[in-house]
């Protein structure tokens, strides 16, 4: 009876041990999170505080194909995150995402994802060394599909606190001069059409 309590409570700590490795995510593997951005920290949930970190881009408006610098800081010196997840999404259309991708990426500090089968699409952290500022390079799309963006982060300074939707202001699109006109419907053509008819 001795025996298989004692083999029972090993198989019981291995399969703890596993189940928590495996969902901390230390080198910042968290493709299983793509879409929601939110980490499966059992038994813990975000922080509802507002969060004390700063999602900035460095330019406001965008043309595709263009390149912008993404920052992600502390507020407070004295503060430090030990991971994060980040993305753009689009504005307008929200079921676009992720949009446009990070370059140049180290990956000795960062660990480029693939979410929703587009590569380099998202980043996060590649270790858990404490940091207070991150720094990357974005690209935006080759169309203007996705319209207006803004880059939004996971920021978690432990395993039992972390933030969601740390988000930065909108980037606008600038669409470009030669951008066809809005399609008027054949169903608006015809209402003008009997319109017409009814008064002449």
């Amino acid at each position: 009876m001795g025996m298989r309590v004692w083999v029972w409570s090993v198989a019981v700590l291995v399969c703890v041990c596993w189940f928590d490795s495996s969902l901390c995510y230390p080198n910042g593997s968290v493709s299983i999170s793509c879409e929601s951005m939110i980490p499966v920290h059992l038994p813990y949930t975000a922080n509802s505080s507002s969060p004390p970190y700063t999602l900035s881009a460095s330019a406001d408006t965008y043309r595709p194909g263009d390149s912008i610098t993404v920052t992600l800081e502390v507020q407070d010196a004295t503060l430090y995150f030990e991971g994060f997840f980040l993305q753009a999404r689009s504005s307008s259309s929200p079921e676009l995402w992720p949009v446009g991708k990070f370059k140049v990426i180290n990956n000795n500090m960062f660990t480029s994802l693939t979410c929703n089968s587009k590569m380099n699409s998202a980043v996060s952290q590649a270790n858990n060394t404490k940091r207070t500022k991150v720094v990357l390079t974005w690209e935006a799309p080759n169309n203007e599909k996705c319209g207006d963006v803004h880059f939004r982060a996971t920021v978690v300074k432990s395993y039992s606190k972390f933030w969601l939707n740390v988000t930065s202001p909108s980037v606008k699109l600038e669409r470009s001069p030669g951008a066809p006109p809005a399609v008027v419907s054949w169903s608006v053509l015809l209402f003008c059409s009997v319109s017409l008819l009814v008064h002449s």
